[in-house]
């Protein structure tokens, strides 16, 4: 044999040594030797894919600035592939809990917060055991129930949901800043919450809260989101609650963005 024809050999002895170095191999493809340079389908259901789609989320919200601790509910498909290592492809739906991202808290006892608004993700890991290098690429498209809901349609809410609370108390704080306000100010109740999607999702939320802690005040906030444009849009007005008090039999203001009207 010429020395160029052995030297051509080499890359092709490598990926059969790669593909028979991990000891896992045989457990981690589904049926026969693997594939050189293939693509091939994997059990979803196996630990080895739930263990990755974790660590793939968990850097996804990390990198991202994310707050709360998002559950797998769901992997859709895996695939592996030896090229020079492992390559792994995972697609999988997460949900927002009730954890927070950082918290010690065991996992499996966060509860979904909201199953209309999820992150659908697809990840890549390039598993390279003899080097020690593992390098995770994970991309992840924003979900959101207008997905589902007849465009220009208003639906009521839950107001008792968290992610409500949670716009209230953002739209209480940019009130008080726009005010120019001191002290602290507290949502005391969310009464009211409406979806709608126009060119983005607009939610109306209504809450009463306590201005510097003793002065009780009505809201209405309305929040328009676009997160293509990775905007979000928020107007707010609050009333004293004594000055919408009506006399018996008089005529009462109603809130023209109510969308009752």
């Amino acid at each position: 044999m010429q020395p160029t024809s052995a030297l051509a050999l080499i890359p092709f002895l490598v990926l059969i040594v790669l593909a028979q170095a991990r000891p896992d191999a045989e457990e981690n493809v589904d049926s026969g030797p693997p594939c050189l340079g293939c693509e091939v389908d994997q059990d979803s259901n196996k630990s080895l894919y739930k263990n990755m789609a974790e660590e793939s989320i968990l850097k996804y919200l990390r990198d991202n600035n994310f707050d709360k601790y998002h559950k797998i509910i769901k992997i859709t498909k895996a695939t592996q592939q030896v090229v020079a290592g492992y390559m792994y492809r995972i697609d999988f739906d997460a949900y927002p809990t009730n954890c927070d991202l950082e918290s010690d808290e065991d996992t499996s006892t966060c509860e979904v917060m909201d199953t209309s608004k999820y992150l659908k993700c697809h990840s890549e890991i390039w598993d390279r055991a003899w080097l020690d290098q593992k390098q995770i690429k994970v991309t992840c498209e924003d979900k959101r129930r207008e997905k589902r809901q007849i465009t220009g349609g208003v639906k009521e809410q839950d107001p008792k949901n968290p992610v409500y609370a949670d716009l209230a108390t953002e739209s209480l704080a940019l009130y008080a800043k726009d005010k120019g306000l001191s002290g602290s100010h507290e949502v005391v109740e969310v009464t009211k919450a409406t979806t709608q999607v126009v060119a983005g999702y607009l939610t109306h939320v209504y809450f009463n809260a306590l201005i510097g802690s003793s002065n009780p005040v009505t809201c209405h906030s309305v929040v328009l989101e676009q997160a293509w444009l990775n905007v979000k849009n928020i107007t707010v007005t609050c009333d004293l609650i004594e000055e919408k008090q009506n006399n018996p039999g008089g005529d009462q203001e109603k809130d023209k963005y109510d969308p009752i009207y």
